[in-house]
């Protein structure tokens, strides 16, 4: 009897002494969860993208439990602007990019557009250089020169006033207008010096020169709000392009560390 309660004692105390592990494990537990949760909380405010637990480094996780790149991707996507992985529709890019025109901005902000782009300066100066070949006898017959003067003088022009609709990111209509004047003026002084020497002259004569000048900057400005609609177009409907990361171990990846 005294041996059977003895065994009975050591059971017992065993027993108690594996509560108290336990006891002792989950409290060891709950204080390891307090800690990671106080340094993932100071990681957050601190801005620091990695948490450091055990040695090895975690994402910084927010208090919904997305990581912090999914709350800045939903962050953008309630400011309306499209992630990478997010493109408009063809409805909406189109009528996205059929915005109004600002005629009296765009008449003010004329000289920064001449000064600041090539809109003005480049369509105006193939456009002079090729008048200026018809002028020379020995050019004015040449397959180049002719084919160029078919492309920016035969009235009325569109490729210069759709390359300065396209060169420009405002007043594009503006800026075609203005490509079809220079076009305009340039074939007037063809015709007047140069009558018939080449294919784009021929059939045309002093009293086309009316019409030439009021038509090439009305075409023009046509042309050239077109070729901002374009520009917009394209640039809605193409998806916005990521920033290349450097490859592990190359000097970009060398420079960050």
């Amino acid at each position: 009897m005294r041996v059977r309660g003895e065994g009975g004692t050591v059971a017992r105390a065993k027993s108690t002494d594996r509560s108290d592990a336990r006891r002792r494990y989950r409290a060891q537990l709950a204080a390891e969860a307090a800690e990671a949760a106080a340094a993932e909380a100071g990681a957050e405010e601190a801005g620091s993208p990695n948490v450091v637990r055990g040695g090895l480094a975690t994402p910084n996780v927010i208090s919904d439990g997305r990581p912090a790149s999914a709350r800045t991707a939903a962050r953008r996507v309630a400011q309306g602007a499209p992630t990478a992985a997010q493109r408009p529709s063809l409805l909406t890019s189109l009528r996205s990019a059929a915005s109004p025109a600002d005629v009296a901005g765009d008449l003010r902000a004329l000289p920064q557009i001449a000064t600041g782009t090539k809109a003005v300066w480049l369509p105006a100066l193939l456009v002079v250089a090729t008048g200026a070949a018809f002028l020379v006898p020995a050019l004015a017959s040449n397959t180049i020169v002719r084919l160029l003067g078919q492309a920016l003088l035969a009235p009325p022009a569109m490729i210069p006033s759709f390359l300065a609709g396209m060169l420009t990111t405002r007043g594009s209509w503006l800026a075609g207008g203005v490509a079809g004047l220079i076009a305009g003026l340039t074939v007037a002084v063809v015709i007047s010096l140069a009558p018939g020497t080449a294919t784009t002259t021929q059939g045309l004569d002093l009293q086309n020169l009316a019409f030439i000048l009021a038509a090439a900057p009305v075409f023009g400005i046509g042309v050239g709000a077109f070729a901002g609609f374009y520009r917009r177009f394209l640039a809605l409907s193409s998806p916005p392009r990521q920033p290349r990361r450097p490859a592990p171990g190359s000097k970009g990846s060398a420079k960050r560390r």
